[in-house]
This record gives structure tokens, C-alpha cells and sequence, in this order.
């Protein structure tokens, strides 16, 4: 088995759907030390499937994803570690945004379990970090104008 440091990700699975392709992922690593990583290639490459079987949101039909010390995915011991145990998060292409919600509102939707001022203390530390904090908190997500706005109140959400 390899070893991998505490930063870095290895995954070797393979993911197939009925009727269709089957997407292999071999000795895809990845070291997650500056904290954010950009994947790219050509459409209906698999970089969506890639995403959401590390995140645990699909579960490869064979292979292993591993984290650090951390086994997410040994499909052949039948480990699979689910999403919001994984120390992941990622911006998909339709960011799930809540339309009715304001942007506070959508950024506390996950964080159900904390206390009123913890909420409100985390909301105002990601509106911060994001970048939105010329934005008036309270407005709704379609009067924010730009995808990378969208973008940006869908991190939080991962």
C-alpha cells in the first residue's frame, strides 16, 4: 500500500453506469496543501463523476479513494466513509442555491446543530472569506448579479 502524507489524496477506482461509459480513475494524487485545486478536461471526460465519488456522493463500483491515514472507498473490503465524514468539499456546475433564501440564509442552511450565534458568527466569517461582504446579507441569491458570486455562496455550502 502507498504511503501518503496527510495532505495528499489517492484514488484508483472505476465507476460505471448501465448502458454507458465506464470512467476509470488510476493513481489520480493529489496533494491538498494549498487548499484548493482546479480540475479540468474535455466534456463527458468524467471530471463530474471524478468529483462527486470523492466527495461520496457516488460510490465507485470498484477501486479504493484514500485520504491521509483515512480509507474512504475499499469497495472490495466494503468501506465506504460517508460524505460528511470526508474532509472535502467542491463547487459543482449548477451551484443548488436556494432562489426564496437570502445569501445568509443559504449560507446556514448546513449548519444545522450550532446555536444561534455561532450561525450568525460563521455566516459573517464565510461572507467575509468569499468576498461578499459589499453584498447586503440579507439579499436574495437572484439579485446578486455574476456566476462567480453564485460560485462563491456555493463553497460554503460543499
Amino acid at each position: 500500500m502507498t504511503t501518503l502524507s496527510d495532505h495528499e489524496l489517492l484514488a484508483n477506482f472505476t465507476r460505471r453506469f448501465p448502458g454507458g461509459p465506464a470512467i476509470r480513475v488510476q493513481g489520480w494524487r493529489i496533494s491538498s496543501r494549498s487548499g484548493v485545486s482546479v480540475l479540468f478536461g474535455a466534456s463527458g471526460s468524467g471530471k463530474t463523476t471524478l468529483l462527486r465519488c470523492l466527495a461520496g456522493l457516488e460510490r465507485p463500483d470498484e477501486g479504493s479513494i484514500r485520504f491521509g491515514s483515512e480509507v474512504w472507498l475499499d469497495a472490495a473490503q466494503g468501506v465506504f466513509l460517508p460524505p460528511r465524514a470526508r474532509r472535502i468539499g467542491f463547487v459543482p456546475q449548477d451551484y443548488a442555491l436556494f432562489p426564496h433564501l437570502s445569501v445568509a440564509h443559504n449560507l446556514a442552511y448546513g449548519l444545522a446543530g450550532l446555536t444561534a450565534a455561532e450561525s450568525a458568527s460563521r455566516v459573517a466569517e464565510a461572507i467575509q472569506w468569499l468576498g461578499l461582504a459589499q453584498e447586503p446579507a440579507e439579499s436574495r441569491t437572484e439579485a446578486l448579479s455574476g456566476r462567480g458570486i453564485e460560485g462563491r455562496k456555493g463553497v460554503v455550502e460543499q
